[in-house]
């Protein structure tokens, strides 16, 4: 539908000019705009998926453009969302903190699934995320939000784990 495909044109020129801006993340986290990890990789995705359609469905629209910035987008996650020390994907730049979105990276095609920064981000969050079997959304005693630590587990991020480990 054109309509449909002019609207999503109209969303991917604003997330070209708004994409490296901080945010409030995934998890809405009540504390200051930070450059979340999975923030950028959805707009990662955003203009994959838009490429995606131009292509297959022969959808007229500045491509090479969105492919400038899909690729610019990955370069700068992999260069600022993966911490070496930690061999993770950590939760926004610059932090050490991990966070469970991220196990989204292999299933939205970011990255294979068996690259060593996926890999290494899955074993990090088992070890680090994961209580009694299930997963943490991210730990709640690092200040990057003002909930009280100790938050449960959530139930849609331990669905994530499993499908990353399948992958």
């Amino acid at each position: 539908d054109r309509w449909a495909w002019s609207l999503e044109k109209a969303l991917l020129g604003s997330l070209e000019q708004r994409w490296r801006e901080p945010d409030l993340g995934i998890w809405e986290v009540r504390g200051q705009p930070r450059h979340f990890t999975h923030s950028k990789v959805m707009a990662w995705v955003a203009f994959d998926r838009a490429i995606k359609d131009a292509e297959t469905i022969g959808l007229e629209g500045p491509v090479a453009r969105w492919r400038e910035v899909r690729d610019v987008i990955h370069e700068d996650v992999c260069a600022n969302g993966f911490d070496t020390r930690l061999n993770a994907f950590v939760q926004f730049y610059g932090s050490r903190w991990l966070d469970a979105s991220l196990l989204l990276i292999p299933q939205v095609g970011f990255l294979l699934p068996d690259d060593p920064r996926v890999l290494g981000t899955i074993k990090a969050i088992e070890t680090n995320l994961v209580v009694d079997g299930l997963a943490l959304r991210y730990a709640t005693d690092t200040e990057v939000d003002s909930l009280p630590a100790g938050e449960g587990t959530f139930l849609p991020c331990s669905f994530w784990l499993a499908d990353a480990l399948v992958l």
